[in-house]
């Protein structure tokens, strides 16, 4: 386990994040950015699962640790993709600022509050991203989230809303599972590439039965439709994810 000195000299490279240095051969884009979100999204699901359970606590703990460890070096690496672009340095100040106060909130146990926080982070790099006109897997993810959220939401929304909400999720979410996913970018071990497949077929299916009962006239069965959205959609995002322990190769 990190000591608390450890802990503490980490902190203190979160917002400054480490010095940057040339490499002979740059990675692509796609994988620095992969680079960071396969040690995020665990981070992010696990300390929203801790909130509900408690026995996901020691492993949101790891995936905390393991990404704030990781940290210097990934900022390091993404600040050298746009370097003198002003909003993407805001968005990775913001990244390390939100990072530390859910640091602060894993320390008391305020398990929702930290994973609120590490909403801001995936949101400022999306914002930033879209800004510099930079396609990236996760960022239609981000996108779909966004109206699924909207979708599944309770008190469920108005049947004209709810017919205008699932035109945009159908377009985005074409858009999404239209694009090749290479497991090599991702780490992807055979397991989860399994598992991304089956959640994304899965999510297909769910919209489908929601077009379907957006034709009816069944409000209670649209409701069921609308919230059977989330589980498919979240499996596939978690399957990016590395488990705390976890070590792969990457593209």
């Amino acid at each position: 386990m990190t000591t608390r000195r450890q802990h503490l000299l980490l902190l203190s490279t979160l917002l400054a994040g480490r010095p940057f240095t040339a490499r002979a051969a740059t990675p692509s884009r796609q994988a620095v950015m992969a680079r960071f979100d396969v040690v995020y999204i665990p981070a992010l699901f696990l300390t929203g699962t801790a909130a509900r359970q408690a026995p996901a606590v020691p492993k949101a703990q790891a995936a905390m640790r393991r990404l704030l460890a990781e940290w210097p070096e990934r900022r390091t690496a993404l600040q050298a993709l746009w370097p003198r672009d002003a909003g993407w340095r805001r968005a990775l100040d913001t990244s390390a600022q939100a990072l530390e106060a859910a640091v602060r909130d894993t320390e008391t146990g305020a398990w929702e509050a930290a994973h609120s926080r590490l909403e801001a982070v995936r949101e400022s790099q999306f914002h930033a991203r879209q800004a510099l006109g930079e396609a990236y897997l996760l960022d239609d993810f981000t996108a779909f989230h966004e109206v699924m959220e909207a979708i599944t939401a309770s008190p469920t929304p108005s049947a004209e809303r709810l017919q205008a909400l699932f035109t945009q999720a159908r377009v985005r979410w074409h858009r999404l599972s239209s694009q090749p996913i290479a497991p090599a970018t991702w780490g992807l071990t055979p397991t989860r590439e399994a598992r991304l497949q089956q959640a994304m077929a899965d999510e297909t299916a769910a919209l489908s039965r929601l077009s379907d009962a957006l034709r009816g006239s069944d409000a209670a069965a649209t409701a069921r439709a609308a919230a059977a959205l989330k589980a498919p959609f979240v499996q596939a995002y978690v399957a990016f994810g590395w488990e705390p322990d976890e070590r792969q190769p990457l593209g």
